[in-house]
C-alpha cells in the first residue's frame, strides 16, 4: 500500500505537469491541480491480496481460539481443584461431627449404664430378641 501511495503522488505530479503544458498550448486552459482518488489493481493482485489477507485473519483467529481454549483448561483445573478442596474439607467436617457424636452416645450410654446397669443388661437383651426375630417365620423354642 505504500508503494502504491508513492508512485501516486509521482503520477499525479507527471500528470500535472504533462497536462499543464498541453492544456494551456491546445485549449488555452490552465490546469491548477490533477487529484487520483482511487487506483484499482488488477483482479489478479486483488484476489492474491484478499487470500494473504484471508490468510493473515484466519491464523489471528486461530491463534485466539487456541489461546481461548488454553485459559478455559486452567479455569476448568482451577475449579476441579476447588471442587475438590471443598469436598475434602466437607468429608473432613462431617468424619469429625460424626466422630464427636459417636463418642457423645457412647457417653450417654456409659453414663445410662452405670446409674441402672440392670436395667441397660434387660434393655440391650430385648434389642437382641427384637434383632434376631425380625422376621414373621421366626421360631422360638423353649425348654
Amino acid at each position: 500500500a505504500l508503494e502504491i501511495d508513492g508512485e501516486r503522488d509521482l503520477i499525479m505530479s507527471d500528470v500535472l505537469r504533462d497536462t499543464r503544458e498541453s492544456a494551456m498550448k491546445d485549449l488555452g486552459v490552465r490546469v491548477v491541480d490533477f487529484r487520483m482518488k482511487k487506483i484499482n489493481l488488477p483482479d489478479e493482485i486483488s484476489e492474491s491480496i484478499y487470500r494473504r489477507m484471508r490468510a493473515e485473519r484466519e491464523s489471528v483467529a486461530r491463534k485466539h481460539r487456541s489461546q481461548g481454549r488454553e485459559k478455559a483448561e486452567i479455569i476448568r483445573a482451577q475449579a476441579e481443584l476447588e471442587v475438590a478442596t471443598i469436598l475434602a474439607e466437607a468429608d473432613k467436617t462431617a468424619r469429625v461431627t460424626r466422630g464427636e457424636a459417636d463418642a457423645e452416645a457412647a457417653k450417654i450410654y456409659a453414663n445410662a449404664y452405670n446409674k441402672d446397669p440392670e436395667f441397660f443388661s434387660f434393655l440391650r437383651s430385648l434389642r437382641a430378641y427384637e434383632k434376631s426375630f425380625s422376621s414373621k417365620n421366626d421360631i422360638l423354642v423353649l425348654d
